[in-house]
């Protein structure tokens, strides 16, 4: 009996943590212009110096109330610092001052759909793309809350329009070989993984998927070859060894059982659980 590969799709949204920070007050004790306060905020933020950034932001601001963009780049400080509601704050203050500025419900769509805020989060994105068409990045946003929400032909739909925007993007091709194989379809989704593996051919988890979708057209062989790639660039990912461990039972190779030992030991259940089945006295 040929075993079938255990598969999953998941799509991870980031959880968030509240963080405030403990800063000092803005003063506008010197002659700077709020605008000197800006871009050196903006260069230490963009390298990670978040709280430092903060503080001159707030400088920026407590001199120009009235200029969105400074509340945006502040409301993006928070983001990366997980702090989700000022996020929003900054982002609400932005919109407030200028509604017709895609960025801004762009960046309070995206914290709205990583806190699971997806009603929130769709007229915002939605907003954004009035606004800015021809933006990729806020169809694949919108394609990972409909895939998130269970809409896979939405889903599938947006990552495709993403696409005929940024063709060469290899991990949306991933996105959509994933839902064609999750809807039966496993030739386009070979067809769409070996896109990705044309863009970039170093990333295990495309040769994974790749392994998984020859298996489904049974082709164990070249499934095998496929793994084989995977676990040369990723040695250590316990999920290559319970598939390589699959394929070999299903070609008869006796080796299987090695594989699928050293998934089990890493945790993983369903490789214990063929162990039971096809390993007994085979391996110590």
């Amino acid at each position: 009996m040929r075993i079938s590969i255990i598969f999953f799709l998941t799509i991870c949204l980031f959880s968030t943590l509240f963080m405030r920070c403990d800063l000092p007050k803005a003063t506008a004790s010197d002659d700077k212009n709020p605008l000197d306060y800006f871009y050196e905020g903006q260069k230490l933020h963009n390298f990670g110096k978040f709280d430092s950034a903060l503080v001159l932001y707030n400088k920026a601001i407590l001199l120009a109330p009235q200029n969105p963009e400074f509340y945006y780049e502040r409301g993006r400080v928070y983001y990366d610092l997980d702090s989700s509601k000022l996020a929003l704050s900054d982002f609400d203050k932005a919109i407030k001052i200028d509604n017709n500025t895609s960025k801004y419900y762009h960046g309070r769509g995206m914290v709205h759909s990583e806190m699971n805020n997806f009603e929130a989060a769709l007229p915002d994105i939605r907003k954004a793309m009035e606004l800015d068409p021809k933006n990729p990045l806020l169809h694949g946003l919108l394609g990972d809350i409909h895939l998130a929400q269970g809409d896979t032909l939405g889903a599938l739909m947006d990552y495709e329009d993403f696409l005929a925007l940024a063709p060469n993007n290899p991990d949306f091709h991933e996105k959509t070989a994933y839902i064609y194989y999750n809807l039966g379809q496993a030739d386009k989704a070979l067809s769409e993984c070996e896109k990705a593996l044309k863009l970039n051919g170093k990333d295990a988890d495309y040769h994974y998927l790749k392994s998984i979708i020859l298996s489904k057209l049974n082709k164990d062989s070249q499934a095998l070859q496929s793994i084989e790639i995977a676990m040369k660039i990723d040695p250590t990912n316990r999920k290559f060894y319970y598939l390589r461990g699959v394929l070999k039972l299903n070609l008869s190779d006796k080796s299987a059982c090695e594989d699928l030992k050293k998934a089990a030991d890493a945790g993983d259940e369903s490789s214990a659980e063929l162990m039971k089945k096809y390993c007994k006295g085979t391996v110590s």
